[in-house]
């Protein structure tokens, strides 16, 4: 009897120590990376800060939800008007353009940077030139580095941005209408118009 204690005491010990890790404390886990916050956009304002937000975090459904969308009940279906650059290059590419391109541009476009870099967008010169109770218009130049791992395509990308930003029928405000211009002149030809053509072609 003694020798089969002896044998089993051994074994039972290590089981009762690991048991003990049951009903200890465990770490809490580390958030997923990446900035997720979305603010219910009550103004035109939080609307481009969610746009910006958005894009420079890689996170598709948040952008997604910065533009009017009638599969969602809005009134207002949204419009997309390219560069004359890329109109031209991509002839009827952007006709009928809808909120799911965005999407799908967007996704194609994260899946293509490496997971711990993001997107960056730089808005300068920036201002309302319409502001009412109804409707605002938002006008800025952008400048956009992208880092992505596709070859011959441009990383860096330049031009003025239009956009009509309405309210919907719930209150929040979205982006009905967005116009891309190139920048011209400048030494980055490739405009935000660019960009969706090369990751959703």
């Amino acid at each position: 009897m003694k020798k089969l204690l002896f044998i089993i005491i051994p074994l039972i010990i290590p089981l009762l120590i690991s048991a003990c890790g049951l009903f200890e404390t465990r770490m809490p886990e580390e958030p997923e990376s990446g900035d997720i916050s979305f603010i219910p956009p009550s103004t035109a304002s939080i609307v481009i800060s969610n746009f910006v937000n958005a894009f420079n975090s890689k996170n598709t459904e948040n952008y997604t939800a910065c533009f009017a969308d009638t599969t969602l009940g809005d009134h207002r279906s949204f419009q997309f008007l390219p560069s004359s650059e890329a109109e031209a290059r991509y002839s009827g590419f952007f006709t009928n353009w809808t909120v799911e391109d965005e999407r799908k541009y967007f996704f194609s476009m994260t899946t293509k940077i490496e997971i711990d870099i993001n997107p960056e967008i730089t808005l300068s010169n920036s201002r309302f030139d319409v502001m009412t109770p109804d409707s605002a218009v938002f006008v800025s130049s952008y400048y956009l580095k992208t880092n992505h791992n596709l070859k011959n395509a441009p990383i860096e990308f330049q031009g003025y941005m239009q956009l009509a930003i309405l309210p919907k029928s719930n209150g929040l405000w979205a982006i009905q209408r967005w116009e891309d211009i190139s920048s011209g002149k400048d030494s980055i030809k490739s405009s935000f118009s660019t960009l969706k053509a090369i990751f959703l072609n």
